[in-house]
């Protein structure tokens, strides 16, 4: 997938990205001027997309090495 070619400081770029537009689309829901509402959930999933990403390159830095 796309999101795993990326770094590490790309992923929180986006994630930083992502949840700003989520942010301003949980406004516009409120206000009643959000057509989509569907993208209020896209926002949310694709959040977890990315902090799934980023915590497996985590995970994979501090797993023990050369265990038999």
């Amino acid at each position: 997938k796309a999101l795993r070619d990326l770094s590490e400081a790309d992923l929180q770029s986006q994630l930083d990205i992502v949840r700003r537009e989520l942010w301003g689309r949980r406004v516009k829901l409120r206000e009643g001027a959000l057509q989509q509402n569907h993208q209020v959930g896209a926002a949310r999933r694709q959040i977890a997309r990315l902090l799934t990403a980023l915590n497996e390159r985590r995970r994979a830095a501090q797993a023990p090495k050369g265990k038999a």
